[in-house]
């Protein structure tokens, strides 16, 4: 029924995802193209990065998104626990 939704909406490569779908997708070896994804073009991805290099990047980002710790809101939510309101 999704197959069949996605032609009737016009997608255009309904056919190859109900192939997959069907008869399932390699888990290894060169990765085809997935439907619908823009082919990635220009060298970004020709030299990966290490898993060292990787690791800094990550952590370097996620201390970057991290909200900062405020006392008086944890304080705030531990009163209220407490006093159960």
């Amino acid at each position: 029924m999704f197959i069949e939704l996605l032609r009737q909406a016009g997608h255009q490569e309904y056919a190859e995802l109900q192939k997959e779908l069907t008869d399932g997708f390699r888990m290894t070896g060169p990765l085809t193209p997935g439907t619908g994804w823009l082919p990635r073009l220009g060298g970004r991805y020709a030299i990966p990065i290490s898993m060292a290099e990787l690791y800094t990047a990550s952590i370097i980002d996620t201390c970057r998104r991290a909200r900062p710790y405020k006392p008086s809101s944890t304080q705030m939510l531990s009163s209220r626990l407490e006093t159960g309101g």
